[in-house]
């Protein structure tokens, strides 16, 4: 099995076709890798994501994960301890924002792990 770090981005084949996502947090039960939670450039969150396991239909490939470093793959999402995780892959000329600063969504997530605090029903 690969091991992956946060921040690493990775190759997932996702409902059918291949996505790229960000590596957010890392799930381990008694210091075994379980799984990965990722969130794609297209934006979805996945929680515990695991690693060659064609029996479901979303894992980390990987081998295409491989061949997408090793022919230049690149992204704008990245990790940051302080204010958590992009959500999708923007472009390099949008200026990114803590989410909820000036009273607007953003497009940082402040937490790594996919998990919220209950605040209500959420409406955009």
């Amino acid at each position: 099995m690969s091991k992956y770090v946060q921040g690493d981005h990775v190759v997932i084949f996702n409902e059918g076709r291949y996505e790229v996502a960000l590596v957010t947090n890392i799930r381990k039960k008694k210091n075994a890798i379980v799984g990965y939670d990722l969130r794609t450039e297209r934006g979805s969150g996945l929680p515990i994501v695991t690693v060659s396991k064609s029996r479901t239909n979303t894992f980390i490939d990987p081998q295409m994960t491989h061949m997408w470093h090793a022919n230049g793959g690149f992204t704008h999402m990245y990790v940051d301890k302080s204010l958590g995780h992009t959500r999708a892959n923007y472009g390099s000329d949008v200026q990114l924002r803590i989410d909820g600063d000036d009273g607007k969504v953003g497009h940082f997530e402040k937490y790594n792990d996919l998990i919220f605090p209950t605040i209500g029903a959420r409406s955009y």
